[in-house]
This record gives C-alpha cells, sequence and structure tokens, in this order.
C-alpha cells in the first residue's frame, strides 16, 4: 500500500473509533441519566413500593411483587392481545368502533385485575412487616405516579401548569400574560 492509502486509511479507522467511543458514552450516560431521574426502573411499576424501604425489607418486598407479577400475567397477556385486538380492528379498511371498544374496554378490566392482584399482595406483605415499613408502604400509595409528576402534578389532568399547545384554539390559550 502506498503512504497515502495508510494515511487515509488511519484517518478512517480514526473517525471510526471514535464515533464508536462516542456512542457507547453516550449510551452510557443516558443510562446513568435515566437511573439518577428514578425512570430507569418502569416509574408506574408498583415496584415503586419499595423505593424508600431498608434494603432487608426492601429485597423481600420486591420477592412478593415479582411473585404477583408471575401470577398476573394471564390478565397482562389478555390485556395486551386485547389492545393488539383493539390496533388491528382500528387499522382495518373498514374499522369498526363497536369492537374497537370492546377490546380496548376487555383490556382495561384485565388491566385492572392484574394491577387489583398485586396491590393486594402488598398490603398483604405489608400486614407482616414492621409498623415503620409499614408506614413507608403506606406512604408510598398515597404518592401520584411519577407520570403525573412529570406532567405537573395532580392537577396536570385538568390543564393546569402549561401553556398553550399548537392545537389549542384561542379560547384555549386563556388570559395573555400581564405585560412586564
Amino acid at each position: 500500500m502506498s503512504p497515502r492509502a495508510l494515511k487515509i486509511g488511519l484517518a478512517l479507522s480514526l473517525v471510526l473509533n471514535m464515533f464508536l467511543l462516542m456512542a457507547v458514552g453516550g449510551a452510557i450516560a443516558m443510562r446513568h441519566k435515566l437511573m439518577d431521574t428514578g425512570r430507569g426502573d418502569r416509574p408506574n411499576s408498583i415496584m415503586r413500593l419499595t423505593k424508600d424501604m431498608p434494603p432487608e425489607s426492601r429485597k423481600a418486598m420486591r420477592q412478593v411483587l415479582r411473585e404477583a407479577v408471575v401470577a398476573t400475567l394471564p390478565d397482562l397477556k389478555t390485556a395486551h392481545d386485547a389492545r393488539i385486538a383493539a390496533a388491528d380492528s382500528l387499522a382495518a379498511a373498514k374499522p369498526d368502533r363497536a369492537v374497537i371498544d370492546s377490546n380496548l374496554q376487555r383490556a382495561r378490566e384485565a388491566e385492572m385485575r392484574a394491577r387489583a392482584g398485586m396491590e393486594s399482595a402488598a398490603v398483604t406483605y405489608a400486614l407482616t412487616v414492621s409498623p415503620d415499613d409499614r408506614a413507608r408502604i403506606a406512604e408510598s400509595f398515597r404518592r401520584p405516579p411519577p407520570s403525573a409528576m412529570r406532567r405537573g402534578g395532580p392537577g396536570s389532568m385538568r390543564g393546569e401548569g402549561r401553556g398553550p399547545r399548537p392545537d389549542d384554539g384561542p379560547e384555549d390559550r386563556g388570559p395573555p400574560p400581564p405585560a412586564p
């Protein structure tokens, strides 16, 4: 190979290696960021009940919750299948609103059964632990889900604390801000 070809090959290799190193570094940084913000572990997961518990209690509670998740897998699969059926109906050439609504209702009911099973397991376990741990579990039931916190808190469902959106009409925007 000529010296020029070697230089070009070295430069290309250097660029490729830098790109790969930056990609790996970015992935690691993103993972740490997700873990630091608490979003690495599914934020709406019932596992968030264990967040403030001492390590030994947390381990036992997580085991109880894992067993509850396994027990509710049939309901979770039913919910997933019903949502897929609803999506398929919606994407059909002639969507049938009744079929879509029926499948979505079936999915919601299955999800609620699964959630009820997991919450019941959490309460059953909570009744066996110390009053301090029980109080921590009770406090975690009081907290809004993290997704509500990201959207602006409990009032966010009413549109409080959000700015105008592009699809809002003039009547949706409220009074103009005061002049500075």
